[in-house]
């Protein structure tokens, strides 16, 4: 390249081509595992890092591409000439099937072996739960994934570009198919549909002792919206592009669960006050950590936020809305994940969130107002 590395991820040639924009798949990146580096050769991108090879976002309307990353080795490069190649330090093991040799090397990078390791714990997960949608599976793999770097002193344009590097981050295939003492993720119940002007609401109860005012534990909070509609490919924006557009909102701080539901269901007051958790993303480009992208313009919609136990309610509500796109015939399926963490391990969740949880009545209705500047048919 012309550039040297990472600024020729600016160049237009980086960003990610078709069918890698699918805004129905997941698409895979790929990043560096090696800090390899001797008299002669040095790794392009250290671990955590984007691989040399990799592409980047953001997709179609701004969207979140690649959704997440894993593991597919980077090119080292000589420093007297800066010829690229490769060497076991920088490849990632393989499997071998042919030709013949070892059962397994490293000699190989690319993307190619990047995505296979998401469709792994695409597997596991359906191992777990075969008899869930496939919705469910790209919902918790984007629920696991965590990016590979410290984002506190980042800058905007660095968080920026982060994203635009790696989506959601690393998939763990343990956080995407267990819970553990502090942890709990709750799921919908296979496959969910939803049309244009319907609004699901989500009660989770939040034990009394995770809530307390004497206790202030660290609570990362994660949700996660995966749905499909039918397309149409003539159209310029996502809001018409998708039969049925989903989005979610979730309560504020102190909110109570009978004025949540008459936000959604009667005034879909605006949420942008105090009152909102921080969340990482947000619902405009221009309000979360990662300025440029909000997490309506795609399909798999995620954020998270860390937040004081004693801001929880008894019930912390999240609500799916449907939302009037090119088709009203048409209804969207969907999954939902949302998961609570006590990120310190200081306190035992999941027991006494899977207790209070053990039934989650789900509320629907027809919403009867505008929502975000699109009548809803009733």
């Amino acid at each position: 390249p012309h550039m040297s590395y990472p600024q020729y991820y600016s160049e237009k040639p980086a960003r990610l081509s078709n069918p890698a924009q699918s805004l129905q798949a997941i698409t895979v990146g790929s990043i560096s595992h090696s800090d390899f580096e001797d008299e002669d050769y040095v790794a392009i991108g250290k671990s955590g890092e984007v691989s040399s090879f990799s592409r980047i976002g953001p997709g179609i309307w701004d969207s979140i591409k690649p959704d997440v990353v894993e593991y597919g080795g980077t090119h080292i490069i000589n420093k007297s000439d800066n010829t690229l190649t490769t060497n076991e330090d920088v490849c990632t093991d393989l499997i071998r099937t042919s030709p013949p040799g070892p059962a397994h090397a490293r000699d190989g990078i690319g993307t190619s072996f990047a995505a296979p390791k998401v469709a792994h714990i695409a597997a596991a997960i359906q191992k777990v739960l075969p008899d869930a949608p496939a919705l469910l599976y790209r919902a918790l793999i984007a629920q696991s994934a965590r990016l590979p770097k410290d984002i506190s002193r980042m800058t905007t344009e660095q968080k920026q570009m982060l994203m635009r590097q790696m989506g959601y981050g690393l998939p763990d295939e343990e956080r995407a198919t267990h819970n553990n003492n502090y942890r709990a993720t709750l799921v919908t119940d296979g496959s969910v549909e939803i049309g244009a002007g319907e609004a699901h609401i989500y009660p989770i109860r939040i034990p009394e002792v995770l809530r307390s005012i004497g206790e202030d534990y660290d609570i990362l909070v994660e949700i996660t919206l995966s749905y499909s509609a039918k397309p149409r490919r003539t159209r310029r924006r996502i809001n018409n592009y998708m039969s049925t557009w989903l989005d979610w909102v979730c309560s504020r701080i102190g909110e109570a669960e009978e004025v949540f539901k008459e936000r959604v269901f009667e005034t879909d007051k605006s949420i942008r006050d105090d009152g909102a958790f921080k969340w990482a993303i947000r619902e405009q480009d221009n309000w979360g950590d990662f300025k440029g992208f909000n997490r309506k313009s795609q399909t798999l919609q995620k954020d998270w936020c860390v937040v004081k136990s004693s801001q929880l309610n008894d019930a912390f509500c999240v609500a799916v809305r449907g939302h009037k796109g090119w088709g009203g015939l048409f209804k969207a399926k969907y999954a939902l994940a949302v998961s609570f963490e006590a990120i310190d391990q200081n306190i035992e969740i999941y027991e006494q969130i899977r207790i209070a949880n053990l039934v989650v009545e789900v509320e629907t209705e027809e919403v009867q107002v505008e929502i975000n500047s699109f009548t809803s048919e009733v």
